[in-house]
This record gives C-alpha cells, structure tokens and sequence, in this order.
C-alpha cells in the first residue's frame, strides 16, 4: 500500500476514533467486488461482536467507519411549558470500557466467537462447509445487524422479520408467520424461566393473538423498506 494513502487512512480512523482495522483476504474477485465482500465480512464479523457482548455496552451502534456512525455528540433543544430543555447525549465511538474489559468479554464468549468466525471465513472465502446453513446465518446477521442500527422502530422491527425470514428459510407470508411465531415461543418459554410476566400468562392463544396484530403491519412495513 502506499505509505501516503496508509497515513491518509490512519489520520481519518484517529479523528473519528476508530481503533480496529479489519483485514479480510478475498480471492477470485476483481477490486470493486471485493471490496463489497470485504465490507459484508466486516458487518457480519461486527454481528458476532454484538451478539456476544453485554447489552448495556449499548452495541447497536457498532459498524464500520464509513457506514451509519453519526454525530458524537446528539443535542436537542425542545419547549415544554414554556420551559426550554437541553439534551446532550455522548455518541462518541471508541470510548473506554477499561483495561482488559474487551479480552475478558472474548474469552467468555470465545465459543460464540469462534463460530462466527467461520461462518465470516466461508463467506468471505465463498466456500461453505454447510452451505445452506452458513448462508442463512450470514443473511440473517446482516439484517439483524441493520435492524439494530435502525432508528426508526417501526422499520427496525420489520428487518427483524426479516432477518428471522431468511434464517429459517421462510419463503411466503404463512410460512414466515408460522415459522416467526415457533421461534417467538422458543423466546418466550425461555423468557418464561428467568422471570414471570406480571400481567398475565401468556399461553399460546395469547401469542397468536399478539402475532396477528404486529404480522400484517410487519410484512406491509417490510415490503416498503
């Protein structure tokens, strides 16, 4: 690489703070389709990390330098009762989690890591070892990796499906909402075990009933994306 164009690039990854630079080996391709694959690996590398990571470590924001990163700092001004109201919320990337935090955070996840790994590995390389399975991960971590960077609920919930869709091969609107229910009751009867929900039990009845509110909506939000 030329050494001008390395220090262009490491002076635009300090005034940003971005302290990772991922390096991905891609064959068999010409530059500019490479550099689309390269940038995917990265998505679905990122995926992993968010999926491993504790969630008050606020991930969703995770991604690559030249994708969806933002101001560092969100300020708002609004007026409630003759009143003005400032907020300044630090969005800064590459802020400090304390020393060893990050080894720690790999090291308890290092089986999830290390699965994400490969799947990374055969996408970027082309070759899977279980190729529906692989290629369905890798589709649904993208999507799942755009809906949490999403900052419209409404269409971040309609990734979600989507993602969901693709990871369990649903190919028409009865198949994915049976499919995305079957997976909801897995969530939800896990759920079940760590805490007891205060309202009311929720029995399968109630889960069909939830579902047939949110499915229609979801699949009509999803075919405007």
């Amino acid at each position: 690489m030329n050494l001008h164009a390395f220090n262009q690039l490491l002076a635009s990854m300090a005034a940003s703070h971005a302290h990772w630079l991922a390096c991905v080996t891609v064959e068999g391709c010409d530059e500019r389709r490479s550099e689309e694959i390269g940038a995917l690996a990265v998505d679905l590398a990122i995926t992993g990390l968010q999926l491993a990571f504790p969630l008050f470590w606020e991930t969703r924001r995770m991604s690559r330098l030249d994708t969806r990163r933002g101001e560092a700092l969100a300020q708002s001004i609004s007026l409630a009762d003759g009143v003005y109201h400032v907020s300044v919320s630090n969005r800064d990337a590459g802020r400090s989690i304390g020393h060893g935090t990050l080894a720690d955070a790999l090291k308890k996840s290092a089986p999830l890591i290390e699965a994400v790994g490969r799947c990374v590995t055969s996408f970027a390389i082309g070759q899977f070892r279980l190729p529906t399975l692989e290629q369905g991960w890798c589709d649904a971590a993208f999507w799942l990796h755009e809906a949490l960077a999403e900052k419209s609920d409404a269409i971040a919930f309609a990734k979600l499906e989507t993602a969901l869709e693709v990871l369990t091969r649903a190919e028409n609107r009865s198949g994915s909402e049976a499919r995305i229910e079957l997976i909801l009751s897995a969530f939800i009867a896990w759920r079940r075990m760590m805490c007891c929900r205060r309202n009311r039990p929720l029995q399968p009845s109630n889960l069909r009933s939830e579902w047939s509110q949110i499915g229609p909506e979801s699949s009509m939000a999803r075919g405007r994306l």
